[in-house]
């Protein structure tokens, strides 16, 4: 599936107005297919104001990393999970264990 869209995108535009009106915009000849066709109309609707194509633009230039934080905090809370169900100590259970160890090296060298 993927590789059909490519192929559609990748495809010279073939109406006439759509091309006439990206050759107006700027496009080069070389550059204009479908993808371009799809990418003006994001622009042009993102200038416009659509607060959705800006969000898909900034996406698309990766300044937008919303998405990536998403899966990094999963990926915590699954790591969170996992040493929880395995009985792993956690972050306030390890500092309690560090604090009692450091007690007890001080106990050993008042001895």
């Amino acid at each position: 599936m993927k590789a059909k869209m490519r192929m559609l995108l990748d495809m010279p535009v073939n109406d006439c107005e759509d091309y006439n009106s990206l050759a107006a915009f700027g496009v080069d000849m070389e550059n204009i297919d479908n993808e371009m066709l799809m990418l003006v109309g994001l622009f042009k609707k993102a200038k416009s104001g659509d607060v959705q194509a800006v969000k898909e633009v900034r996406n698309i230039l990766g300044k937008d990393n919303s998405a990536e934080e998403i899966k990094i905090r999963k990926q915590e809370l699954k790591l969170k999970q996992e040493a929880a169900r395995s009985g792993a100590p956690g972050e306030q259970e390890l500092s309690q264990l560090f604090n009692a160890l450091l007690s007890d090296d001080t106990e050993d060298d008042k001895k």
